[in-house]
């Protein structure tokens, strides 16, 4: 009967230390991310009753008569524990799930923009449009390349990048500029993101407009590489 008692106890405190952890995580997402005071609150409340918990475990343990053990059943509550938390940590983000779509979106979109504007150099004497029809059009169409409409989320803007030249009756420049920025930030995303003629991504976690300067994220890229 003491071993029954024992074994219940080990469990009770090892679920309470393992939802201890992804209790702690989830109250600092909702304080990040979340501004309605009735889920942070149930969720402290919740954390707190798990302390509660692992603290009347560890007092009910220690007034339990030891027996001796000859196995390593002993491990098994603690190896559960620690299995649940590590299945915990990794599954959790600490970005809600839209917002990292809408950047995988933009850059996905960005990378395409370029590599579509990159092909039609060759049909141009190497050169950029002015402008592109998604975003900013033309006066001419002939001097206008047409992108896909671009994704929810993100500001786009596109700018060719001089020197520039007339070819077929159309401005066009060495290398052009594409930025996306979210529609309110720390809502809708939390990275700016540039991309040029290299079809480098770069972004940047503060509220401007990213630069050429900024740390690559090779993740889209990285996708369409030959295997």
């Amino acid at each position: 009967m003491v071993g029954g008692s024992e074994a219940g106890v080990t469990l009770a405190m090892t679920m309470g230390y393992a939802l201890v952890v992804p209790g702690i995580y989830l109250v600092r997402f909702a304080i990040t991310w979340d501004n309605r005071w009735w889920v942070l609150g149930n969720l402290i409340v919740a954390l707190l009753m798990q302390l509660v918990l692992c603290i009347g475990g560890v007092k009910a343990y220690m007034g339990l008569p030891r027996l001796p053990r000859t196995d390593m059943k002993g491990l098994a509550g603690p190896a559960y524990g620690f299995f649940l938390i590590a299945l915990f940590l990794w599954g959790y983000s600490p970005v809600p799930g839209y917002i990292s779509y809408n950047e995988y979106s933009a850059m996905k979109h960005l990378y395409a923009s370029g590599v579509t504007l990159f092909g039609e150099t060759t049909q141009h004497g190497n050169l950029y449009p002015e402008a592109v029809s998604s975003l900013a059009p033309n006066s001419s169409r002939a001097c206008t390349v047409e992108l896909k409409l671009p994704p929810n989320g993100y500001v786009f803007e596109y700018h060719g990048t001089p020197p520039s030249s007339t070819f077929q009756e159309c401005t066009r420049f060495q290398g052009f500029t594409m930025t996306a920025r979210p529609v309110k930030f720390g809502k809708t995303g939390i990275r700016s993101l540039y991309i040029s003629q290299n079809l480098m991504i770069h972004f940047t976690f503060e509220n401007r407009p990213a630069l050429a300067t900024d740390p690559v994220d090779s993740t889209v890229i990285l996708e369409h590489r030959p295997q």
